[in-house]
């Protein structure tokens, strides 16, 4: 089992049944879409505002 197989955890008593996060309890799909919207969001930022990760990620 690698260390993928470990963070995720399918249990009916949590979220439904759907692959979640072990400890955390956040379906691995809501964490595929906040990415998603993430990497979007920043590929739309103009290059030329000097912006970095480190101080968007307090807003999100």
């Amino acid at each position: 089992m690698n260390a993928h197989n470990r963070r995720i955890t399918i249990d009916l008593s949590i979220c439904h049944g759907k692959p979640a996060t072990r400890g955390l309890r956040y379906p691995v799909e809501t964490r595929l879409l906040v990415l998603a919207v993430i990497t979007i969001f920043l590929h739309k930022i103009p290059t030329n505002i000097p912006i970095t990760i480190r101080h968007i990620i307090p807003y999100v």
